[in-house]
């Protein structure tokens, strides 16, 4: 089965601040791993920072197994759009022109 044949989830948002303040947030792979117990964190690969072909190695744990997954921006647009694919998902952040506006897409 292609990941593009799998279930599929749409979450749209509205935040009160400008993109300005969002996008460092959204851009940094290691984030969720704030807020997450299954995420240990991710890096940049090769000195890489965000933007297009850029590619980052998520790390992830439940109970005793441990994976990576390295996704790469196939995908960019500074303050405006993000999308990268990873072997189990594909997550794509989208923002509007004045309040960020955020769409999350994700596959799993």
């Amino acid at each position: 089965m292609k990941l593009s044949d799998t279930p599929r989830a749409d979450v749209e948002i509205a935040i009160n601040a400008p993109v300005e303040k969002v996008w460092p947030l959204i851009s940094d792979p290691d984030l969720p791993a704030k807020f997450s117990e299954e995420f240990q964190g991710a890096v940049w690969l090769d000195g890489a920072t965000p933007g297009l072909g850029a590619k980052f190695k998520g790390t992830n744990k439940m109970g005793e197994r441990v994976w990576d997954t390295t996704s790469t921006i196939t995908d960019f647009s500074v303050m405006k759009f993000l999308s990268g694919p990873s072997k189990i998902s594909i997550t794509q952040y989208r923002f509007g022109h004045f309040d960020c506006l955020l769409t999350m897409t994700r596959h799993c």
